[in-house]
């Protein structure tokens, strides 16, 4: 799979859900979207809960959450699809929607990050200590790895969400530390609810 030149928008992009079959995301054109990429064995994989959380909120002002599992950052989604799935229902009850494993680092990510990557803007940090140290640990990850995001938008580490209007362009990214209810993200999702058809 690649991403031709000439993609126009993020509709035209087709996935996989987690049990293999084939959607697009044309099929969430008019509402706003929260794309996370997440992983089992993460510091930060306690954020399903509150991601579950999200969509039980927003679910009917049109709020959509796309996960898609990856294990780029430091093998920590190592298992098959259906084990994560059952880890996701099963742990955190998550209803919102799971696809299937993707790459996002490298020379082949998966279209959709190869498009939403190529935007290259800067991601919103909450800032703090906890920003900082965490910065720290994903130079010396990322050496330990032998890559890197490619561009300063690109994803970070797992858990990185970008949030996209209800006109499918991409209106933030925000890194893996920004919890799910952190005002500044919610101040965001609120903003393009508001303009959901």
């Amino acid at each position: 799979m690649f991403v031709e030149d000439t993609l126009k928008s993020i509709y035209e992009i087709t996935l996989k859900r987690i049990d293999g079959q084939e959607t697009s995301l044309s099929d969430y054109k008019g509402n706003t979207l929260l794309i996370v990429n997440g992983a089992s064995k993460c510091g930060y994989t306690p954020q399903y809960a509150d991601l579950q959380k999200l969509h039980t909120t927003y679910k009917d002002r049109g709020l959509k959450i796309l996960l898609f599992p990856c294990n780029d950052f430091l093998n920590q989604e190592e298992g098959a699809e259906k084990e994560i799935e059952n880890f996701c229902q099963t742990r955190f009850k998550v209803e919102f929607d799971l696809f299937e494993k993707v790459k996002i680092l490298g020379s082949s990510p998966h279209p959709l990050y190869q498009y939403l990557q190529d935007f290259n803007q800067p991601a919103i940090s909450p800032g703090g200590i906890k920003s900082f140290l965490f910065r720290g640990f994903k130079k010396l990850a990322y050496f330990m790895m032998g890559k890197q995001p490619k561009t300063p938008g690109g994803v970070q580490w797992n858990f990185h969400k970008y949030l996209i209007g209800p006109d499918g362009e991409l209106k933030a990214h925000f890194l893996s530390e920004m919890e799910p209810f952190d005002p500044a993200l919610i101040a965001r999702i609120e903003e393009q609810l508001s303009k959901n058809s």
